[in-house]
């Protein structure tokens, strides 16, 4: 699985329209993003492929893209992890 690291919006959102990307957005803090992790690791290994991929977004390296995608990289979240799906840029 790919960690986005500021390259969100060109890989999912304006990337190839062909791709379908299930995105993990998480918080290092979270011990429910902890314990996730694992699973969405054999997940992406299992099933990715050149035209379904998975991704990680960190909420608290990148709180803005977070806001933009409407997940609260709040200490007291209880959205952590929100699993994403997108297909042709567009969140479904």
């Amino acid at each position: 699985n790919s960690h986005f690291r500021g390259n969100f919006d060109e890989e999912v959102l304006h990337g190839d329209s062909r791709v379908t990307w299930l995105v993990a957005h998480y918080a290092t803090w979270s011990p429910a993003c902890d314990q996730f992790a694992p699973t969405f690791r054999r997940l992406s290994h299992t099933y990715g492929c050149d035209f379904f991929k998975f991704g990680k977004l960190d909420v608290t390296r990148y709180p803005e893209t977070a806001k933009e995608q409407h997940v609260s990289d709040s200490p007291y979240s209880r959205q952590l992890p929100t699993l994403s799906l997108f297909k042709g840029g567009k969140e479904v």
